[in-house]
């Protein structure tokens, strides 16, 4: 995407929005009442609306209006109880340790409330400060659960305004992310394409597209007007949203043995053309993108049938000229190649329409939300939750101890050293102490670096600007760039942040602007210092220990859902819904392991155990799932009825390696148990073989326009995923078994 690809994208997506939002509710408060000079009687309320602003989730409706009421009640408990607590030492120390603990350890119940939890506790630190909150505590409390609701109000109004904005932003953000993801599926076909790196990215890509589409399934399965269908644009994005996600699947599915497919063709021009052809779609679906995040009618133009007939009649050219008895398995991959590309094309035309927001064309795409409630991601909020947490095995109970830890240990800093400003101290633990030590080592060197960067900068700018006019102008847009990037580059937050403290000192107290700089990179040079060994030494959680965990659930998962994909060929009853929540779990399963490799990578490299098993694992286990959806993409579609006895033997003896591959794991098999060759599929032969005398025969007549028939390209396929998925399932086997040792 281009620079100006870049800019259109950042300016209409979510995170813009939601910054403009959350610097209207902190900026023009404090303009009005600093107009009226009632800023210092009402500083809490623009601290209030940040606050709820900040922990604001992406979400459904009633989910975000609930979690932002729930939110503004436990700031003021919390700020209550801190601020009566803090003439008494030792019960501001408690009022503290029930903060940080329960703060934390209320993560258990999703993002949203990890925020609350976290704000909250914040919000304790500043109310124990005398110097931040001197007097008046039940006013200043109060003034900030007026600012809260100030906030809700201006959600409420911008819903009402826009009730689609949000869904328009979350697809066309996710339209450009499978743009990309199919981008680098086009370079398996490049000569000399490496394998490995692409399969490692197209991972990477995958773990960001599923996030995406949690947070795409809640908003619009739970919002009725998109549901129910009943205005032109809320069946419009509807329909790109089920398109859009059956797309994703056709990319991950469209899995081939590329090394094989290269050693057939790489001296044509015919896979350089497809790649370049899959760009081309990928280059269409990264303008829908931009068109549906910004609200508008698609722009694009380009005649995609013209553009796949061409690459139909170079394959027809190639096969005609080339294909004989020797080669006719390879064409057949090829073919198969061809079909998935005409099946993506339809799709893109279909997503291309229904962003068009034509009514008439609208009337004749049909759709449908069975079962799709399914799917909706489930949250546990029973209060068993959180004491069933209460143990060590825990990795939400041993951060919180750890917060809880980190934080006496700052507020004993602050109580003996009587530094300025010390609450910066215990706002940085909070901040970068998370419950995975990858995460919060990042989160330390953004929050460092962002801190001197933005200092400095803020320094340089009240120095040399002399205007108050220009210095508030600049003011707004540090106050801006840093809501706008929360949830983009926290290290650009937090130069933002430091620029909105900082400049705010030199309208407020210009004349302590120095001492307040120096205070507040030295103060967070200790809180992150502070943080940084208590992740380090405080109750760690390396990756490793978890690793086995979720390989024994990809294990379980990616065996079951294969079991259910092969019903369609052994003669068992079988439902589309359940493929498809079988293959939710495999894809939760697959996310969860993902993610534990990445945070793995930047563990303490004595903490890394069997990085690079866990690696190639990883590897596979993406490799399995691409091969067991494309496999899942025949018993979807049965367009033919399948005899049991040419698939039972092979599905028998894949089952059979899933089984040693578990028992390898636990260290009761051994690798030579398992069984890499499947049972030789005598029809498969047997038509192979019929074909190749016909094209024997065509070719001793000097003819070369004989097609090999659709079924036979089919039952080749699948013949093919078959020893593909059983090849992965051993490697798999030989893997795991590193960790039994």
């Amino acid at each position: 995407m281009n620079t100006y690809g870049e800019f259109k994208k950042f300016i209409t997506g979510y995170n813009w929005y939601a910054g403009l939002r959350r610097a209207f509710v902190v900026l023009v408060p404090s303009i009005v009442l600093y107009r009226m000079g009632m800023l210092g009687a009402w500083i809490m309320m623009p601290l209030g609306a940040s606050m709820v602003g900040l922990g604001d989730v992406v979400g459904a409706m009633q989910r975000r209006v609930t979690a932002m009421l729930e939110s503004i009640a436990y700031f003021f408990i919390a700020a209550l109880l801190a601020g009566y607590a803090r003439d008494y030492f030792w019960l501001s120390l408690l009022v503290l340790i029930v903060l940080s603990f329960v703060g934390s350890l209320i993560g258990v119940y999703g993002k949203r409330v990890t925020n609350m939890g976290s704000a909250g506790l914040t919000i304790g630190i500043f109310f124990m400060d005398t110097h931040f909150v001197p007097s008046h505590i039940l006013w200043n409390a109060t003034a900030m659960v007026f600012g809260g609701l100030f906030y809700l109000l201006v959600f409420f109004i911008s819903y009402k305004l826009r009730p689609y904005r949000l869904i328009e932003q979350l697809l066309g953000e996710n339209l450009i992310e499978v743009s990309k993801l199919l981008n680098i599926k086009s370079e398996f076909y490049k000569k000399n394409f490496d394998n490995k790196a692409l399969l490692n990215r197209m991972m990477q890509e995958q773990v960001t597209l599923r996030s995406q589409q949690e947070n795409i399934r809640e908003v619009i399965l739970k919002t009725r007007m998109i549901i129910d269908q009943t205005s032109k644009r809320g069946r419009a994005l509807f329909l790109i949203f089920l398109d859009l996600f059956d797309l994703f699947e056709q990319i991950v599915n469209s899995q081939q043995d590329y090394t094989k497919l290269h050693k057939a063709f790489d001296d044509t021009h015919i896979l350089s053309y497809l790649g370049k052809y899959m760009q081309g779609l990928a280059k269409e679906l990264q303008q829908l993108g931009l068109d549906v995040q910004a609200g508008s009618k698609a722009t694009s133009t380009e005649d995609l049938d013209i553009a796949m007939l061409k690459c139909k009649d170079v394959f027809y050219s190639l096969r005609d000229s080339r294909m004989n008895a020797a080669n006719m398995e390879d064409y057949i991959m090829l073919r198969q190649v061809i079909y998935v590309a005409q099946s993506m094309t339809e799709r893109v035309k279909r997503l291309r329409l229904a962003a068009s927001f034509d009514k008439k064309t609208l009337e004749n795409i049909q759709s449908s939300t069975e079962g799709l409630l399914s799917f909706l991601p489930k949250q546990e909020y029973g209060i068993q939750l959180f004491f069933s947490n209460l143990s060590l095995k825990s990795d939400m109970f041993r951060h919180a101890l750890r917060v809880t830890i980190a934080l006496l240990t700052g507020f004993f800093i602050e109580f003996f050293f009587k530094l300025g400003h010390s609450y910066w101290i215990m706002m940085t633990i909070v901040i970068v102490l998370k419950p995975s030590f990858s995460f919060a080592r990042k989160r330390n060197i953004q929050r460092i670096l962002g801190t001197i960067v933005g200092g400095v900068i803020s320094f340089i700018i009240v120095y040399f600007v002399q205007n108050q006019t220009v210095l508030f102008v600049l003011l707004c847009l540090g106050t801006l760039m840093c809501y706008s990037f929360l949830e983009i580059n926290y290290f650009v937050f937090v130069v933002g942040i430091t620029m909105l403290v900082v400049m705010s000192y030199s309208f407020i107290a210009p004349h302590v602007l120095d001492k307040v700089l120096l205070e507040r990179i030295m103060n967070s040079l200790i809180g992150a210092a502070i943080g940084f060994f208590a992740s380090l030494f405080i109750f760690p959680s390396w990756e490793s220990r978890l690793v086995q965990q979720y390989i024994a659930e990809m294990i379980r998962a990616s065996k079951s859902y294969f079991l259910v994909v092969s019903k369609c060929f052994i003669g068992e009853p079988f439902t589309d819904m359940e493929l498809k929540l079988k293959r939710k779990d495999f894809t939760i399963a697959l996310a969860n392991l993902s993610d534990n490799f990445q945070r793995m990578l930047t563990d303490p490299k004595k903490q890394q155990q069997h990085l690079q098993a866990t690696y190639k694992f990883v590897a596979l286990s993406y490799t399995l799932f691409s091969y067991t959806v494309s496999l899942a993409q025949f018993a979807l579609n049965r367009k033919h009825e399948y005899n049991p006895d040419d698939f039972k033997s092979r599905i028998d003896r894949i089952e059979y390696n899933f089984s040693v591959t578990k028992e390898l794991m636990d260290g009761k098999a051994t690798i030579n148990e398992l069984q890499k060759l499947l049972p030789p599929n005598m029809k498969l032969v047997n038509m192979l073989e019929y074909q190749r005398k016909r094209l024997q025969r065509t070719s001793d007549n000097n003819t070369h326009n004989m097609s090999i028939g659709k079924y036979v390209t089919e039952y080749k396929t699948i013949q093919g995923l078959l020893e593909l998925i059983n090849s992965v399932v051993c490697d798999t086997g030989k893997t795991v078994a590193v960790f039994a040792k």
